[in-house]
């Protein structure tokens, strides 16, 4: 077997095998963080690499635990990355590796490139602070800095979504603030009125403007195309005589991005005017009363020419340019009902609810960027004029730390949010709209620390500091409710593709790391399509991390297990199940899988306490998660009902995790009726009464509404929301 070699050592270690043949000596480390960016023909030429056969490339920060540097992966170990086998704190065994030039670089700069790794699974570190842990002694300032080893990029982005980018870059630079104007004075500032007129023979005067918004960084990045900062911010700005967008290109972005806050007066020089270009924004926010937007884009970049951004203290503008105020539109939740779909406005609350990262696809994007998504995840919020939460939908907003530190008990402000209401489902005027507020582009959250100057904010602070109810985290969330009868769920997809029974098995093998997809079975000659399945193995290995999907599918009831496990901490753990068949001959065709605690993949079922404990946190209809911190202290055995199924060409099983309340112990009313709360202190004549009922549906066919989640790289929750009677 080969000899190990260190860290400090590995480049010439490398090379001297590469020179003569030898046998590399693998070397053990574990990873201290992992980077992501794109690749550019300048990537690919580096790495010899005739065709962008992947978009994305991943450095690994590793350590010995003595020293520490980069080191390139492979595009071949990508999937290590992309379905969580190595994560921060992994053990990886570097087994073949190559040392490459930049030979564009007269410095003839190198960097390490790893071909083949294994990952020690049963190793892992905890991380500590790594600025402790010195750099290998040939690392050159770009390695030991938050810039790519390879490629024309100057910046990283979040492992699992493009339009996050990372890395100390956004943390670099400063922006000066003036007390007044400076060396301007106030007859030469130009008003944007003005500006909009007369831009093709101005030349970059000075103008002073409000920020009213931000929008997420656009970040445009192209695999066939060398650019360093391919990025661009949009900023809708206002004086008194008008509104106009504000653009910054390039290198700006990371430099002044996050230290421009909405309200503040920036004195804007040396910039270019053109029309914009930028389609029409539908849920723009409320402009300041009177004023117009005009249709021009100022222009702002770090070169041709050198643009001037300043900041102008809140106390030292000058009255005569007359600024606007910032307006707010914070609507209570009382009075939401009263606002149509679409409508743009700010809400405040006590965050009662924060769920769990979702990502969902990008449409038009390749398949070769694995961070293609949007991140989102949902909120409740309530204030004092209603005893019903506000469901929230948040995407990455600019904030990103903002986004990270919301947690239950915060009050936050959301600006720029957008009504969603679902009237084209609503037939009578008792019907449940269903509404909920979702963020924009320009969205702006801000977690309350102290006094507002927004009274209403005030109210809710004041509010929140005596509420006592249950504040929850995490767990299953379906949002808004599946229909409670088919024909309303046809009513509400009017263009529902369905899968048949045969596509099943593909469609579920198709879902990538938490990947989450909703499928359709077959229900009659309606012209809906069905997924099948066969292919619903093929949809859950698609999946990808943290990706959801809700798929529907046909299927018929093989048994009804009540599964527990004892959470308790001061008696000994153990397993408790009661189970009912449904169908004895599909049930002996299964009978392997169905006897032992592990179900194979995609569906990857483990039943021990951290599983069971997640099970638990699942919401009830009501879309109100379980509290985590009930499980640490509770000494009773809790669990949840796991119902199978099995489709009706391709006898596959299918195990879904369902729940149910305490208003009926008919098994067949339970599985659609949505205004329960799941009760855990059943006894257990209640859950055989539920258990027994199943034997009803024997030789029925269902149409199974199921969510589909990717927590971990072999995990696949397979939750049950509705099941609808054929």
């Amino acid at each position: 077997m080969a000899a190990k070699t260190n860290l400090q050592s590995l480049k010439n270690v490398v090379e001297h095998c590469e020179l003569t043949g030898t046998e590399f000596l693998e070397l053990t480390a574990y990873v201290l963080h992992i980077h992501r960016y794109l690749s550019d023909p300048l990537h690919l030429s580096q790495l010899g690499i005739d065709s962008a056969a992947t978009v994305d490339v991943y450095e690994l920060l590793v350590t010995d635990r003595v020293t520490k540097r980069k080191v390139v992966l492979d595009p071949s170990l990508s999937i290590y990355i992309q379905s969580g086998q190595i994560t921060e704190g992994s053990c990886v065994k570097f087994t073949e590796c190559s040392v490459k030039y930049d030979e564009t670089d007269l410095q003839q700069r190198s960097f390490l490139v790893v071909h083949q790794l294994t990952v020690e699974a049963e190793r892992h570190i905890t991380l500590s602070d790594i600025s402790n842990i010195p750099w290998c002694d040939d690392c050159d300032e770009i390695e030991k800095t938050a810039s790519p080893l390879t490629s024309s990029r100057g910046y990283y982005i979040n492992i699992w979504s493009s339009v996050e980018l990372e890395g100390e870059v956004w943390k670099r630079g400063t922006i000066e603030k003036l007390d007044g104007l400076g060396d301007v004075s106030p007859v030469d500032v130009y008003s944007l009125k003005e500006l909009s007129k007369n831009w093709r023979v101005l030349k970059g005067p000075p103008v002073v403007i409000k920020v009213l918004s931000k929008k997420r960084i656009l970040h445009y990045a192209k695999p066939f195309k060398n650019d360093k900062w391919p990025l661009q911010a949009h900023l809708t700005v206002c004086d008194r005589s008008g509104c106009a967008t504000l653009v910054l290109w390039n290198s700006l972005c990371p430099e002044l991005y996050h230290r421009l806050k909405e309200g503040e007066v920036l004195l804007i020089q040396k910039y270019t005017v053109k029309k914009s270009f930028h389609h029409v924004d539908h849920y723009r926010p409320p402009l300041p009363d009177g004023l117009t937007m005009y249709d021009i884009d100022i222009n702002v970049n770090s070169h041709h020419p050198v643009g001037i951004v300043r900041v102008i203290s809140s106390d030292a503008i000058p009255a005569c340019l007359n600024l606007p105020t910032i307006q707010y539109n914070i609507i209570q939740r009382k009075d939401l009902g009263c606002f149509p779909s679409d409508y743009v406005c700010d809400i405040t609350g006590l965050v009662t609810y924060v769920g769990r990262f979702f990502r969902e696809r990008m449409t038009g994007k390749s398949d070769l960027d694995t961070g293609a998504f949007w991140i989102s995840r949902w909120l409740e919020l309530k204030d004092q004029s209603s005893q019903k939460t506000c469901k929230v939908l948040i995407y990455r907003p600019a904030e990103i730390n903002i986004y990270k530190d919301v947690m239950p008990g915060k009050v936050l402000i959301c600006r720029h949010m957008r009504i969603v209401s679902n009237m084209s489902h609503i037939h009578a005027s008792k019907d449940n709209r269903n509404m909920y507020l979702t963020s924009t582009g320009s969205s702006h959250i801000e977690i309350v620390t102290g006094d507002c100057a927004q009274p209403h904010v005030n109210d809710v602070l004041t509010w929140s500091q005596s509420y006592k109810e249950e504040l929850t985290m995490a767990g299953y969330y379906s949002y808004p409710p599946i229909p409670t009868t088919l024909a309303e769920l046809k009513n509400y997809y009017e263009d529902l593709k369905i899968t048949t029974s045969e596509e099943l098995r593909l469609e579920l093998g198709r879902l990538s790391y938490r990947e989450h997809k909703r499928l359709f079975l077959f229900i009659d000659n309606n012209k809906i399509e069905i997924t099948t399945s066969e292919e619903l193995r093929l949809e859950l290995g698609k999946l990808s991390y943290r990706e959801h999907k809700r798929l529907f599918i046909q299927g018929q009831m093989i048994a009804v297990k009540y599964q527990t496990k004892s959470l308790s901490r001061t008696r000994k753990k153990e397993d408790c199940s009661m189970e009912v068949i449904v169908n004895d001959p599909l049930y002996h065709q299964f009978e392997q899988e169905l006897s032992s605690s592990v179900i194979a993949p995609p569906f990857s079922y483990k039943f021990d306490t951290e599983m069971i404990a997640n099970l638990l946190q699942f919401p009830s209809v009501l879309n109100r998660a379980v509290d985590s911190s009930e499980l640490e202290v509770s000494d009773d055995s809790k669990g949840c009902f796991m119902i199978y199924w099995s489709g009706l060409n391709s006898k596959i099983l299918i195990p879904t995790m369902w729940m149910c309340g305490p208003v009926s112990t008919d098994l067949t009313t339970l599985l659609h009726i949505r205004n329960h709360t799941f009760k855990h202190t059943r006894n257990n004549k209640d859950i055989m009464e539920i258990l027994q009922s199943a034997k009803q549906c024997n030789g029925q066919k269902f149409l199974l509404v199921i969510d589909a989640y990717k927590p971990t790289y072999n995990i696949t929750e397979i939750v049950l929301n509705t099941a609808y009677k054929l």
